[in-house]
């Protein structure tokens, strides 16, 4: 498994790290959307992308609404927005955005339940949806 974590709070970063790699998958992280996009263009492989919304340079929505555009369309990761903002007040927003949220697998609020987001991952990558 391959996965990129996106959160520009580098101990949020280190613990999703973390819990990834102790179970044997290779872990990508970047601190902004941009840097994550960039990352994206070179790594064609990734599984799962966990993002944070609240961010510097490029925040998660903006990010959303790139991964819309028909430079990453062909791509397959699962996407889990794992943020502290409220999941109405996400929808809300990205509704206002115009995004269609056709990439979106999972929203998670923080803190994280470590164990259920590992859990839900698999789900995810089990499943295909």
């Amino acid at each position: 498994m391959k996965v990129l974590v996106i959160d520009d709070d580098a101990i949020n970063r280190m613990i999703l790290s973390h819990l990834f790699e102790d179970r044997k998958a290779e872990v990508l992280v970047a601190k902004d959307g941009l840097e994550a996009s960039k990352i994206l263009k070179i790594e064609t492989d990734i599984d799962v992308v966990l993002l944070d919304l609240n961010m510097p340079v490029m925040d998660g929505y903006v990010f959303m609404k790139h991964l819309e555009s028909d430079v990453f369309n062909t791509y397959h990761f699962k996407l889990l927005v794992v943020s502290a903002t409220l999941e109405s007040h996400f929808y809300e927003k990205a509704k206002q955005m115009g995004l269609t949220l056709n990439r979106l697998n999972f929203f998670i609020g923080k803190p994280i339940n470590l164990d259920y987001l590992y859990s839900i991952v698999i789900k995810l990558l089990s499943n295909g949806t």
